[in-house]
């Protein structure tokens, strides 16, 4: 891993690399210069794969996001690079900063996943041309990330490869209340990406996970149950749960119980959810559940 860095007088800017060419590393670093984005003005950080893998991209991001110093952490793709001045670059930031302050992750490109759209603001290969400058999206493409230093983010530790990492970092970012934007900036990206088995190979081991992370309807506390499905009956039986719960519960008075009670009967279906739960409880049906649980945990 190489750093260079100077004081930085007039920027807040960290640029982030992760090169396996020393030709294109080079060339890398004059493009970006021409914009403005030599020492004296910006952070620079290099991910050394030249000579063997060290890290592999999720390793290298979260390295990039626990060193950078900069306001805003770019992390680019070797073969991606500005066609605008580095301080136009920190006028657009400052400004999607007003429009929305709560963003944390900014690229070129990215997918609105509700409507499936392709959004892309000032990137040559594809450029539509919308009016606004700032378009809400829900992943971005690796080639150019921007992350706001601020919101203290990172990727996930049981992902690994070259892909997909702007996918898992821009889904943490909406998992921690914050947003991510498509940002109009003149920009060149000089490949459309390899698409191999390497990357199906992540797309399979994305799935897995979020399978995985996503699977369960509801969660237990220590004093009631959440629904997380849009379903009303899974909402109706989180909530008979919830009040099961209390039934007993000596750490609560009836007042809270009660509240527990009429907050339930909001859900449509809550008064049959607790009659089923009831016969679950009673005919014995959840004892057996615990005990296969435990079977195969052991």
């Amino acid at each position: 891993m190489k750093k260079k860095a100077t004081k930085r007088t007039k920027t807040s800017i960290s640029v982030c690399v992760i090169a396996n060419n020393k030709n294109h590393l080079e060339v890398w670093r004059r493009k970006w210069q021409r914009m403005g984005f030599h020492e004296q003005r910006c952070e620079i950080l290099v991910c050394d794969n030249l000579d063997r893998n060290r890290m592999d991209a999720f390793q290298a991001v979260r390295f990039f996001l626990n060193t950078a110093k900069g306001k805003y952490i770019i992390i680019s793709h070797l073969d991606s690079y500005p066609l605008i001045k580095i301080d136009t670059i920190e006028k657009r930031l400052s400004e999607l900063d007003k429009h929305d302050p709560t963003w944390a992750v900014a690229g070129n490109a990215g997918i609105q996943q509700d409507t499936l759209s392709f959004i892309t603001l000032g990137l040559t290969t594809f450029d539509p041309k919308p009016q606004s400058n700032f378009v809400r999206v829900d992943s971005l493409d690796e080639n150019l990330l921007i992350i706001k230093s601020e919101a203290r983010l990172t990727v996930s530790h049981d992902l690994k490869g070259f892909h997909l990492y702007g996918l898992d970092l821009c889904d943490i970012a909406r998992r921690l209340g914050r947003t991510s934007y498509v940002v109009r900036l003149k920009w060149m990206h000089d490949s459309n990406g390899t698409l191999g088995d390497e990357f199906h190979q992540s797309c399979v081991a994305m799935e897995k996970k979020m399978i995985a992370y996503r699977e369960k309807f509801f969660w237990a506390t220590t004093c009631t149950f959440l629904a997380f499905s849009r379903s009303r009956l899974v909402q109706a039986w989180a909530r008979a749960r919830a009040h099961w719960l209390m039934r007993n519960n000596e750490h609560h008075d009836q007042t809270a119980k009660e509240i527990i009670w009429r907050h339930g009967l909001q859900a449509p279906l809550f008064l049959p959810a607790y009659a089923l739960l009831w016969l679950y409880k009673k005919l014995g049906f959840e004892k057996r559940r615990h005990r296969r649980i435990r079977c195969q945990k052991d």
